[in-house]
C-alpha cells in the first residue's frame, strides 16, 4: 500500500508522539499504584499497639506504619527542644567570642549511662548502650514496679577554680504534642512517673517527677576540689505508666560552673558546661531481657528485692573517669 507525503509525514509524527509519551505514561501509573508514606508525627501508645500488635518503637518501617490499614493515620512521637538540649538549653549552649567562635574550655566532662541493650551489665565501651539509644524514644523502658541502676562518670580537668562547679540531676515531662517539649501548668499529669534514688534499698530519694518539689538535686563540688558526695550508681523506679507517649520522661544530668556570690542557679560563663541525658518510658511490665551474666549485679531488681552488695557491681563501673567516653557537649 502506498501512502502519499502527507500521510507518511502523519504516520511519523504519530508513532513519535507515543515514543514520547509512554515513559511518563508508565511512570504515571506506577505513582497511582505505590501508597504515599504516612506522616510521622506524634500518636497515643495504646493505638499504635491496637494498630500494629506490637510497640510503638517497632511499628515504624521506613516512614510508614506497619500493620496500618484503611485511612487511619498512625503517628509517632516528634523529635522536641527537650530532646537536643545541647542546642536549646540557654543554660548549656557553649560561650562564644564575637566571631562565633567557642571561647572558653570545658571545666568537666560528664556521663550518665543505663542498661539500654538489657543484657544486665553496664558497658560503656557498647554502642548499644550509648548515643542514639538515650536521646530516641522510647529511651530507657521500666516496667511499672522495675528498677535499674544508672551510672555516673564524672571528671574535672581543673585541680583548683574559682567559684563552684555544680552538679545537678533533673526530671521532667516531655511533651510531644508541642516542639518544645513543655506543658502547660498542671499538663506534665499526662505521662509517666519515675523516682531516682541514691541506693537501691531506695531509702534516700533524689527527685521524683511525680512531685513538683523533688525535680532537681544538685552536688556542689567546691573550689579545693572535694568530692561534695557526688555518687557512682543511682536506681531509677518505675512508679506510673506512660499511658500515651513513649519517651514522655527525660533525665538531664549537668555540670556547670557558677562564680563565688552569684544568685544560685545562675551559670557563669568562664567555663563550659557539661552534660548527658536520657529519655525514659514506663510500661505496664518489664520489657524482655537476655541477661549475660545471669543479672548477677543487680543491674535490674523490683521494688521489694534484696539490694546487690556495692562489691558485685562490674569491674566497667569501677573504672576511672577519664577512660570514659562521654562527650562533653
Amino acid at each position: 500500500m502506498k501512502m502519499n507525503s502527507a500521510s507518511s509525514n502523519l504516520f511519523l509524527a504519530a508513532g513519535l508522539a507515543v515514543l514520547i509519551l509512554q515513559p511518563l505514561l508508565l511512570r504515571s501509573q506506577d505513582a497511582a499504584e505505590k501508597p504515599a508514606d504516612a506522616a510521622v508525627s506524634t500518636t497515643a501508645l495504646e493505638s499504635v499497639k491496637a494498630t500494629t500488635g506490637g510497640s510503638a518503637s517497632s511499628a515504624v518501617s521506613g516512614g510508614t506504619v506497619a500493620g496500618a490499614t484503611g485511612a487511619t493515620a498512625i503517628e509517632f512521637p516528634g523529635k522536641t527542644d527537650l530532646d537536643d538540649p545541647g542546642n536549646k538549653d540557654q543554660r548549656l549552649l557553649l560561650p562564644v567570642d564575637a566571631e562565633g567562635k567557642v571561647s572558653v574550655a570545658w571545666l568537666s566532662k560528664i556521663d550518665l549511662d543505663a542498661d539500654l541493650d538489657y543484657d544486665g551489665r553496664l558497658d560503656n565501651d557498647s554502642d548499644a548502650d550509648q548515643g542514639q539509644h538515650e536521646a530516641v524514644p522510647p529511651g530507657l523502658e521500666l516496667g511499672k514496679g522495675e528498677v535499674s541502676r544508672l551510672v555516673i562518670r564524672f571528671k574535672t580537668y581543673e585541680q583548683t577554680f574559682p567559684g563552684t562547679l555544680v552538679v545537678a540531676l533533673e526530671v521532667e515531662g516531655v511533651n510531644r504534642d508541642s516542639a518544645s517539649g513543655a506543658f502547660s501548668a498542671g499538663g506534665q499529669k499526662s505521662v509517666g512517673r519515675v523516682k531516682v534514688w541514691r541506693d537501691q534499698a531506695r531509702k534516700e530519694l533524689l527527685v521524683d517527677s511525680g512531685d513538683p518539689a523533688k525535680l532537681r538535686h544538685e552536688w556542689r563540688y567546691d573550689s579545693e576540689k572535694r568530692s561534695g558526695g557526688i555518687p557512682r550508681t543511682l536506681y531509677i523506679e518505675g512508679v506510673e505508666v506512660s499511658s500515651k507517649f513513649e519517651g514522655d520522661l527525660r533525665l538531664l544530668l549537668s555540670a556547670s560552673h557558677q562564680s563565688d556570690g552569684a544568685t544560685p542557679g545562675t551559670v557563669s560563663s568562664l567555663y563550659r558546661s557539661a552534660f548527658d541525658h536520657l529519655l525514659v518510658t514506663v510500661r505496664k511490665e518489664p520489657v524482655e531481657k537476655e541477661f549475660i551474666n545471669n543479672n548477677v549485679e543487680g543491674v535490674w531488681s523490683k521494688v521489694g528485692d534484696s539490694p546487690v552488695a556495692v562489691a558485685e557491681v562490674s569491674d566497667d563501673v569501677a573504672k576511672e573517669s577519664g577512660e570514659s567516653k562521654a562527650e562533653s557537649r
